[in-house]
């Protein structure tokens, strides 16, 4: 990971020094999350042209279903992290005046993955209907939205394009984590 809270241990302690290395801790574990969402893929198995039995479909379906369920989890996880990042960061800049600069770029530099974490965890706790797998993948970038199809056989992957809750491309995260990081370093 790009920080850890053993270099900080030979720094004074105190509050400020321990909000310091707790952001860094999140926003290290957010970059940990966008790089495992970088390589996401799963196989798509079976062909599925011509002849496929139910139960093929059905384990595709079931591998689909926890790709999604994955992809979903780690971006919520950044959403969370961040969330806790900025209130950290303002705790910093409270503590050290020369970090208000940090506390405005993760706090900046958050707000869309952060609106759109809160958003999406709203409609579940609402029970909102999901458009389904097919529909995130396509809003994700994973999928063309031209053809709204899984391909007939090779794998479903993300990579620098995919888009966090929908929002930001994960490559434009994993700068700005980059950033927030060095700046604190």
């Amino acid at each position: 990971m790009f920080g850890s809270t053993d270099q900080h241990l030979d720094q004074p302690s105190g509050p400020g020094q321990t909000a310091r290395a707790l952001l860094v801790d999140h926003l290290d574990a957010a970059l940990a999350h966008c790089e495992a969402l970088g390589t996401a893929s799963t196989p798509l198995g079976e062909s599925l042209a011509g002849g496929s039995t139910g139960r093929a479909l059905l384990r595709q379906d079931r591998a689909i279903a926890q790709f999604v369920n994955d992809l979903r989890t780690r971006e919520m996880a950044i959403g969370l992290r961040l969330t806790r990042a900025v209130t950290l960061a303002a705790a910093v800049a409270d503590h050290d005046r020369s970090a208000r600069s940090i506390a405005l770029l993760v706090r900046s530099g958050s707000s869309m993955l952060i609106d759109a974490a809160e958003h999406a965890a709203r409609q579940v706790h609402d029970g909102a209907e999901d458009a389904g797998d097919i529909a995130y993948l396509v809003g994700r970038g994973v999928l063309s939205d031209t053809v709204c199809t899984l391909p007939a056989e090779g794998s479903l992957s993300t990579g620098d394009t995919f888009l966090v809750l929908g929002v930001v491309p994960l490559a434009d995260v994993q700068a700005f984590l980059h950033r927030a990081l060095e700046a604190l370093a």
